[in-house]
């Protein structure tokens, strides 16, 4: 089976034979390519809305996998099974996501996240390192327009620097192609906002100065 090259990236992430919580599962996809792919053998999915899991109770009927992936109503991690070793949570926001794993932190301390934030990645970063969490991988790609930031998390501690928290501490050691686009873009775009700024901005072009030198260091 297909899915896009965003959840390829995350799916790359899982270990074998991991038992994963994939939350926010959405039509189920991600859970149906681990098992199909021969990731992992079971799994649960997860959606506080009742249409986008219906849509993957279908696709789980559709691909036979009804004793492989059991599906659950839930908010967040509060229906999480004792056996699950490794927590997908991609796609949403990364203050939601934050807000998802600080409201059941002592469920998460012996397990393996896996997060993909769509937005807010330095928020989600300064929260793993407030809370006893370690990056210990990252990934970007760049699917269909935008980038997209996936990290690897265990229990354990670091200190982050402010640029560490911006770019990712592992993204800055691998600085892939991707990486360079992506700031390089970003810094353009910083450039051509500052010129078109006036003194009435003061607050939010000394923010984009910020910024711009910021991405000049470490281009």
């Amino acid at each position: 089976m297909r899915i896009s090259k965003r959840l390829e990236a995350v799916a790359s992430f899982v270990s074998n034979n991991e038992v994963v919580l994939d939350v926010g599962t959405d039509h189920g996809l991600l859970m149906i390519y681990l098992i199909k792919n021969k990731i992992i053998e079971r799994g649960y999915a997860s959606d506080l809305r009742e249409g986008p899991l219906k849509s993957a109770q279908q696709n789980v009927e559709l691909f036979g996998l009804n004793n492989k992936i059991q599906l659950l109503l839930s908010d967040g991690l509060n229906k999480m099974s004792d056996d699950v070793t490794t927590i997908i949570i991609a796609g949403m926001g990364g203050e939601l996501i934050s807000k998802i794993l600080s409201n059941d932190l002592d469920k998460i301390k012996d397990k393996t996240l896996i997060l993909q934030p769509n937005t807010q990645v330095p928020n989600l970063r300064e929260f793993i390192m407030n809370n006893n969490l370690k990056i210990i991988d990252e990934e970007i790609i760049f699917e269909d327009g935008h980038y997209y930031e996936i990290m690897k998390v265990v229990k354990g501690q670091e200190k982050l620097s402010k640029e560490e928290i911006y770019f990712g501490p592992i993204l800055l050691k691998k600085k892939s192609e991707i990486f360079i686009q992506k700031y390089e873009s970003e810094y353009k775009k910083y450039i051509n906002i500052l010129t078109k700024l006036d003194d009435k901005h003061d607050t939010r072009k000394k923010k984009i100065i910020k910024h711009i030198k910021m991405i000049e260091v470490f281009l």
